[in-house]
């Protein structure tokens, strides 16, 4: 069970979070929905202590609102940015692994494609792929549907199969 208590934060005079509580059983998935502004991801922050906030975020896969890429790279070497951070992996493993999270979600193919040549829906899965491609503990998604069509939004907030912690 991860659980946040009877949080407070302010910057200045706006309050964001008053008395805020949150329990994660493990292995459930919990959406915290809110405004812009209402501190949903400042509760993350605010919860830990700088070294152990470190150690938490190397278990975290994020998808930003707005899809964050680098518009100079291929999808395929967008997708592969975080893996070739970690250590042991070859880059046969790194392509294999780019390779599964595309297909995931439902991009299989889109590697060797630029962003410019990608739908906003297309951008929104890539950072999906992103996100996922190091199979994190967590993931945390700022409006994951957005921008997406209604076929690939219903399949995205329903499946399953984009489980980060599958084997191989």
């Amino acid at each position: 069970m991860h659980s946040l208590r009877d949080l407070h934060k302010s910057f200045g005079s706006r309050e964001v979070l008053r008395g805020s509580s949150l329990e994660v059983p493990e292995g459930e998935t919990v959406a915290r929905i809110g405004y812009a502004g209402t501190g949903k991801s400042v509760a993350i922050k605010h919860s830990l202590d700088r070294p152990a906030l470190f150690r938490l975020r190397k278990r975290i896969g994020s998808v930003s609102q707005c899809a964050a890429r680098f518009d100079s790279l291929t999808v395929g070497d967008n997708v592969a940015t975080g893996l070739r951070r970690q250590e042991g992996l070859t880059a046969r493993e790194i392509g294999a692994r780019v390779r599964e999270v595309l297909a995931l979600v439902d991009l299989p193919g889109a590697a060797d494609a630029m962003p410019s040549e990608l739908s906003g829906g297309m951008h929104k899965r890539v950072g999906i792929a992103r996100a996922i491609a190091l199979r994190p503990k967590y993931v945390l998604h700022d409006e994951p549907a957005t921008g997406l069509d209604p076929v690939v939004r219903a399949f995205i907030e329903g499946c399953d199969d984009l489980d980060p912690g599958r084997a191989a």
